[in-house]
């Protein structure tokens, strides 16, 4: 599927949630095929990301703190790559929270809200943002994050299996509205992807249910037919094809980099 040749020389992307894990090796693998790269994170580590980026490969772009959370944020961002690069050819979506795990019926309010403030509003906020800019200029591809876990429900995750879920159709809906200005809309939805977040995800719920950390790995590792979890560039890759010429006719699909675990 990968055409000869650097495929974003020149384009504009804006990669949030780009301080670590998947926006991180995103931008990395955007900047080496010859995009100008615009990383967004809440982490004021990614000015660092942004320096560390740029000296590596030469990329052209910026980093900036935002909260996706935050619609004047959201705005801002994409004004400023347009106000310094013209355009928006790529908006890539990575912000999101893992839910601290609960029961539903003892998950309180404050934790449903900072799940799907981030995972879903931030989703929205952002695509709106990039949305207003791609359909005047008559292109564009948006790709968010969702999750395997959007595809079905997960005891004591209720919040986070809704929010991806709701990132899955949220992005569904905008493909449709986009689809006769030439912007494609898409998500890729991980399983079990070695980050940062994950681990944390793995010894909050082996502590919820009372093994260890390893006990916990080695039962969801275990689960996935090639028998590791996936690497961070491995998504990384699946979006750089959905940001691509090569999906030029793939809009409201979800692409699932699972080892296996989601077969549909």
């Amino acid at each position: 599927m990968h055409s000869p040749g650097p495929r974003f020389t020149g384009r504009v992307v804006v990669c949030v949630g780009a301080a670590a894990g998947m926006g991180l090796s995103a931008s990395g693998l955007f900047a080496e095929e010859g995009a100008i790269v615009v990383m967004a994170d809440v982490d004021p580590k990614v000015e660092g990301a942004f320096a560390a980026l740029a000296e590596r490969t030469g990329c052209d772009g910026f980093a900036m703190r935002c909260d996706v959370r935050s619609a004047p944020d959201c705005d801002e961002l994409i004004a400023r790559a347009v106000a310094e690069h013209d355009r928006v050819d790529v908006l890539a979506f990575f912000a999101g929270v893992v839910q601290r795990p609960h029961e539903l019926a003892d998950l309180d309010e404050p934790e449903w809200d900072r799940v799907v403030d981030v995972n879903l509003k931030g989703c929205f906020l952002a695509m709106r943002a990039a949305a207003r800019v791609m359909r005047g200029q008559g292109s564009g591809r948006i790709v968010a994050i969702a999750s395997d876990w959007g595809r079905t429900g997960v005891a004591h995750f209720a919040a986070y299996c809704a929010s991806k879920a709701g990132v899955i159709v949220l992005a569904q809906s905008l493909a449709h509205e986009l689809a006769e200005h030439g912007v494609t809309v898409n998500t890729v939805a991980p399983g079990m992807i070695n980050t940062g977040m994950h681990e944390t995800a793995l010894r909050e719920e082996a502590a919820a249910r009372g093994v260890s950390f390893e006990e916990q790995r080695e039962l969801e590792w275990g689960q996935v037919p090639m028998r590791r979890a996936g690497d961070p560039a491995d998504v990384a890759r699946a979006v750089l094809y959905l940001a691509s010429d090569d999906a030029g006719y793939v809009t409201g699909a979800s692409v699932d980099v699972t080892g296996g675990l989601m077969r549909r």
